[in-house]
């Protein structure tokens, strides 16, 4: 299960050895580890971006969700994000998780505080929480729920409604009052087409995480023990189900008509 994961510790030495675990637990085969950064709250509240842990080469592709919760963060903190994140700025859609995750994470993230975000496929929780309770460090945890999607789908519901009403209404209307409307509606239709364009970069987006997963996941098969191998496996079956049936529900929310051109 696609997982984004905050886990606090109370020094930067701490997050290192934390970073280090979740990457033994990814050559074990407990988890799947898809990217991960180690931060760190300064005195001033500032947070910092310490290390980025990326493994295997689809590493740049799968590292946006966890740039997006850092920076998240970050602006929780009341800091911008700064030259260490790309200079993109935070995205919880992204990330696919929620604003009561955040704070809750924020309330314990405290000044002196480090931390390492990370996004993971877990089967069982006991592995990591073990492990990092021997470090001290305290696990946030929330499922990757599909934030964007969502947004992009009840956009889809009201851009459609929009430009329906307008084009039912221009058939009733005569005059001066017809032009003005005809404006408000090609006003309609440019932005239901910026909104189509973007949800089929989403669409793209969609399929490049999921072939940089399965990539992932099939190198870490490759060098795991026969007793993980079956658990990889089944994590590569899971995930391209998932996207399929993501890109088919979001493409099926764009596939209506809208005013005529």
């Amino acid at each position: 299960m696609d997982k984004m994961i905050v886990i606090v510790f109370d020094g930067e030495p701490a997050a290192y050895a934390g970073s280090r675990a979740l990457k033994e637990l990814h050559w074990e085969g407990s988890i799947t580890l898809y990217s991960g950064s180690v931060i760190v709250k300064e005195s001033n509240g500032r947070i910092q971006l310490k290390q980025v842990v990326n493994l295997g080469q689809a590493g740049s592709i799968l590292g946006t969700a966890t740039c997006a919760l850092v920076g998240a963060l970050a602006d929780e903190a009341h800091v911008g994000t700064g030259t260490a994140l790309g200079g993109q700025p935070p995205n919880l859609g992204s990330a696919g998780v929620s604003e009561d995750f955040l704070r809750d994470v924020a309330r314990s993230l405290r000044a002196g505080k480090s931390a390492v975000v990370a996004e993971i496929e877990e089967d069982w929780i006991t592995p990591l929480d073990s492990l990092m309770d021997m470090l001290g460090g305290i696990v946030f945890r929330r499922v990757r729920a599909e934030l964007a999607d969502a947004q992009l789908e009840r956009e889809a519901i009201v851009l459609h409604a929009e430009t329906k009403h307008l084009r039912d209404e221009l058939s009733h209307v005569v005059g001066p009052a017809k032009m003005k409307l005809q404006v408000k509606a090609e006003e309609a239709r440019a932005r239901l087409e910026r909104a189509r364009d973007q949800a089929q970069r989403r669409l793209d987006a969609l399929m490049t995480e999921a072939d940089a997963k399965v990539r992932s996941l099939q190198d870490q098969a490759a060098s795991a023990a026969d007793y993980a191998k079956a658990n990889i496996e089944r994590r590569i079956s899971d995930i391209q189900v998932e996207y399929q049936t993501r890109s088919r529900r979001l493409g099926r929310a764009w596939q209506l008509d809208f005013v005529d051109r």
